[in-house]
Order: structure tokens, then sequence, then C-alpha cells
């Protein structure tokens, strides 16, 4: 049996012990989660997506296996990184998770339309949003003379990844290892008020580690 963290994993796993079912559980952070912290001591194996995960104690067999990721974002890493030019706008991708982000709605959104007018005739932003913002940014963006496409959830992500020359995201462990597989510059803005502030040592790790964009508390 393979579970994959949250409270839901525990009594399927406690299960998998009482009737000697081998088992593995994965975490996906940088920081162990709770429930994945219970169970690393009756797994027979724990998975980590990040080498040095914390708040590891006391665990024998331990794995390194990384995120899984779809096979399409490893494709768009294979490809040389393709700079902006001068007749084609500057591709940002903004997007918050599996639900978008408010933050990202409302902030982001203002900041981006006071950028001079110059810059702004130069970029594109294509945004995941909420349902309930979905008219005004796009009204914002629109009013301040900004290409856009806003969506409340686009099928297939990986196809903005390929396009986009800077994303500006969260740091889940997902959103994470699909940034990484992409080898997509990217700024990321950790959940504030995530678990055990998880999005925040995911980002930390990667900053501190592989340089792959900025991180913003």
């Amino acid at each position: 049996m393979i579970g994959f963290g949250g409270y839901p994993t525990i009594a399927p796993m406690l299960a998998a012990k009482i009737c000697s079912i081998p088992s593995i559980i994965h975490e996906q952070n940088a920081i162990i989660g709770r429930g994945n912290k219970l169970l690393s001591k009756i797994s027979n194996i724990l998975a980590l997506s990040f080498v040095d995960t914390k708040k590891v104690e006391n665990v024998k067999n331990i794995i390194f296996t990384g995120n899984p990721v779809r096979k399409e974002f490893e494709e768009i890493g294979r490809v040389n990184y393709i700079k902006s030019i001068s007749n084609k706008p500057f591709t940002i991708l903004i997007y918050g998770g599996s639900l978008g982000a408010s933050y990202f709605s409302k902030q982001l959104t203002s900041i981006i339309c006071q950028l001079p007018e110059k810059i702004r005739k130069e970029i594109k932003i294509i945004q995941q949003v909420r349902v309930e913002d979905l008219k005004t940014v796009r009204n914002k963006y629109k009013t301040h003379k900004i290409e856009a496409e806003i969506s409340t959830f686009f099928q297939n992500i990986y196809d903005k990844f390929e396009t986009a020359h800077l994303i500006i995201t969260r740091s889940g462990g997902s959103t994470v290892a699909e940034i990484l597989a992409s080898c997509k510059p990217a700024i990321f803005v950790p959940l504030p008020n995530s678990l055990d502030n998880h999005q925040y040592e995911n980002a930390k790790f990667l900053k501190l580690t592989i340089v792959v964009g900025f991180l913003i508390k």
C-alpha cells in the first residue's frame, strides 16, 4: 500500500500494518506532515521528495524519490529556454494551485496594472483566478490595456508552462516539482497559513540549494 499523506491516509495505513501488508508513505514537502510523521514509524519505507526533509526522526528505511510529475513538464525542461523577442510579449503565468489565489487576483493584479505603460504594452498575462474574481481581474487588465488570458481553470496547465517566460505561483509540493521539471524561472509566494508552514519550507529549500526562483515571504 502507498499513502501520500494527510489524515485520511492514517486509517488505511494502520489497517495495512495490522494485516501485515507492506506499505510506503510518501512525503511531498520539505517538512514532513503530521500524519506522515506518525505513519513513518509503522511503514516499511518513507519516500521523500526533498533531500534533508525537516522533522524526520528515527526512521530507518528512507528513499529519495522526488515528486512524480507528468511527462509533459519534463519534455518542456528538455528544451532550451526561449527568450522573449521584440515583436512578441513577455509572457507571465500566474496561478495559485488548484483553487487559485485571492492574493494574486487582488494585490498582484493591481501591482501589474501600475507598471509603466511601456512595460504594460510588452507583457502578456496568463492567470488562473477564482470564479468570484474572474470579471474583476479581466476588467482591470482591459482597462490598463494589458494583454491577458484569464480563466478559473486551465485544462492542460503544462501548455501554459510551455509559453511562459516567467511563472508566479504558490509553492506546494506538486507545484514545485512541476517548476523543477520544466526548468522555468519562477517567483514563489508561499501560502502564509499552510500547515506547518510547509510551502515556505519548500520554497526556502529551492532558494538555498539550486536558485531556481525568488522567495517572497
